[in-house]
């Protein structure tokens, strides 16, 4: 399954249920035992047929409605089942080499019952952070900012969070909190200076999340990020006008972009990142969305 270019014609070999299109006309690829193995792997996550979770007249797969009860699989982890089963060859992994590559580059994705976003399990966090990050021991900070232009850079599905990495390493919070909205956008495809909002906020894989949350967390000494925000949240009870008061929001959205935002080291716990690009009918759900996408982040 290493090359991608060669195929072959020959007798059609194989159950229907998890036989790739292009084997219905005699054709094998390297790509088609890559979506013979992606259809396995959905009847072993559902537990049903394969051609039973195969939508005909839409033309794709269902799989997720058949999950059992309380099972969940994360946003990346959908995205590499989903490639391993498009039906179109061109979308399609090429070699199994990329299928590993992609697994490889993955946070850890919760597929049973969601955690609560509660303290207690801080130290599992801790844990697959410890594993991932790449900071250097080092007593100073500017050696740190003058070391990471010889690190290799953060990339994600195309994305550089090295800009990031040197605005937080060097404190510079507010152009930090500015780089953090940008690149979310970027991981879905929306316009630079567009507003999200909650639907937006849905959209953005875990991933993409995980990464930007890691290196607020890692460079403000888990004072500042999303993780801590949704803990916070939490401990609230969900009530997001005692959420504000705890970490130095305005309650309510004011018509001045930085009004009410402190991008010091004095700002209080869980302060940053802010709201500031944030929209929509329900702009105040945006800390609950954001809780439900970490929990797809971590076990």
């Amino acid at each position: 399954m290493a090359t991608a270019g060669k195929t072959q014609v020959g007798t059609i070999i194989g159950t229907m249920d998890y036989m790739a299109p292009e084997q219905a006309y005699g054709k094998v690829f390297p790509a088609s035992d890559l979506y013979s193995l992606g259809v396995t792997c959905l009847h072993l996550l559902t537990g049903e047929r394969a051609l039973d979770m195969f939508d005909v007249m839409e033309e794709k797969w269902l799989w997720k409605q058949y999950l059992p009860a309380g099972q969940q699989v994360g946003d990346r982890l959908t995205q590499v089942l989903n490639k391993l089963v498009s039906r179109k060859l061109n979308e399609r992994y090429q070699s199994a080499q990329e299928v590993i590559e992609d697994l490889q580059h993955s946070p850890v994705v919760n597929i049973n019952n969601p955690l609560p976003l509660t303290s207690k399990y801080l130290g599992n966090m801790a844990g697959v952070r410890g594993r991932s990050s790449s900071v250097e021991a080092s007593n100073s900070i500017d050696d740190l900012a003058a070391n990471v232009s010889n690190q290799k850079p953060i990339f994600s599905k195309g994305i550089n969070y090295s800009t990031l990495k040197v605005l937080l390493l060097k404190k510079k919070w507010q152009e930090a909190d500015a780089e953090t909205w940008r690149l979310l956008r970027e991981s879905i495809d929306k316009l630079v200076g567009d507003y999200l909002s909650m639907s937006d906020l849905e959209k953005i894989p875990a991933e993409d999340l995980y990464r930007v949350d890691e290196l607020w967390s890692t460079y403000s000494q888990k004072k500042f990020g999303f993780t801590i925000q949704s803990l916070i949240y939490e401990d609230m009870d969900g009530d997001y006008t005692k959420f504000c008061q705890k970490i130095g929001w305005l309650p309510y959205v004011s018509s001045i972009l930085n009004d009410g935002y402190k991008f010091t080291d004095q700002a209080p716990r869980g302060h940053l990142p802010s709201r500031r690009f944030i929209s929509g009918f329900e702009w105040w759900r945006h800390a609950e969305v954001m809780a439900k996408k970490l929990r797809s982040c971590y076990e």
